[in-house]
């Protein structure tokens, strides 16, 4: 049996033979769905061409189904709802949501962004996930591919099918151990020649020798000596406990381990770059309810969590032992 062509239906024929049904009147079909009778006639009439059915015979209680349109009643009433569901905005419930949401970032986004935000989404979404990605080569294409839902970058350049959303500026702070010789300054910020003249550790996420921090010093004709390069910003401040190297690193990654007796916060000698960290996302997502959710929150917190930071009194400051910043 050849299929019939779906170009010559009237979809419209369908939500009146619903009425119908509903209703057992052409009266009470045409107030329910706000037509007159002669437009409900007349749109029975190419319903029982379609159907080659009379659907409907007139009685002295109205008009009676036929055997062929009650089994039409209870397909016709869930494609009707798909379609309503097919073309009206979807919703999300975080709350009842069991999704897994993909985020690619470095182990600095994780810990100065996500981390901050569990809390907050755990409360809302308690049957939800959140799966880190690492960040590679391919994760602008696994974005637009929807491999993964979000990204956590720098203000870098990026592909123009993705929407960025600034979330803050980060500066740079020195990390030290507490039992480093210049733990003892009376000063907070380290010297210039002592900088120059203590070794170094650099965390380098994507390799490479040479950071921001030589950037700086080349412009003043200097030099610094690296004895440790690290490919985590997680692993690095633990490491330099065993070694009087100084650690210059992003602030939001020393606020996380000022809680450790172990280490302290310098400010560097000279203006290294502040850079901008952002959050990405593929345009064929950005209407994603799920995803504006989650969008939203990582924003909220970021955001709220940035000005925290600003409000303490200068940059981060070393702390006695044992006392974290809020």
């Amino acid at each position: 049996m050849q299929k019939p062509d779906l170009r010559d239906l009237n979809l419209n024929l369908l939500v009146v033979l619903d009425a119908l049904l509903e209703t057992h009147s052409v009266s009470g079909a045409a107030k329910k769905l706000h037509l007159s009778q002669p437009a409900i006639s007349r749109s029975l009439s190419l319903l029982r061409e379609m159907f080659g059915d009379p659907l409907f015979v007139r009685s002295a209680h109205g008009m009676l189904p036929t055997p062929r349109a009650e089994t039409l009643a209870a397909p016709l009433a869930q494609t009707l709802e798909a379609a309503v569901g097919l073309i009206s905005a979807e919703r999300f419930d975080p709350a009842e949501s069991s999704a897994v949401f993909r985020v690619s970032t470095t182990d600095y986004g994780a810990i100065a962004v996500i981390a901050p935000a569990l809390e907050r989404f755990a409360a809302e979404a308690p049957k939800a996930a959140i799966e880190v990605v690492p960040v590679t080569a391919e994760t602008f294409r696994d974005l637009a591919a929807g491999k993964i839902e979000l990204m956590l970058y720098t203000g870098a350049e990026v592909p123009p099918s993705l929407r960025t959303r600034p979330l803050f500026q980060e500066s740079y702070v020195c990390l030290v151990r507490r039992s480093h010789p210049l733990a003892g300054s009376k000063t907070e910020r380290i010297s210039l020649d002592d900088f120059v003249a203590w070794p170094h550790a650099l965390v380098t996420v994507f390799g490479g020798r040479r950071g921001v921090v030589d950037a700086a010093l080349a412009e003043r004709g200097l030099t610094r000596r690296v004895v440790l390069w690290v490919p985590y910003f997680s692993v690095a401040p633990l490491m330099i406990q065993q070694t009087d190297a100084i650690l210059t690193l992003p602030s939001k990654i020393a606020q996380a381990f000022l809680a450790m007796d172990s280490l302290m916060v310098l400010k560097p000698p000279l203006e290294i770059s502040r850079f901008a960290y952002r959050l990405l996302w593929h345009e064929r997502t950005h209407s994603d309810p799920a995803l504006r959710w989650l969008r939203r929150l990582l924003v909220d917190v970021a955001c709220t969590a940035d000005e925290v930071t600003r409000s303490d009194a200068g940059d981060l400051r070393s702390v006695p032992s044992g006392v974290a910043r809020e």
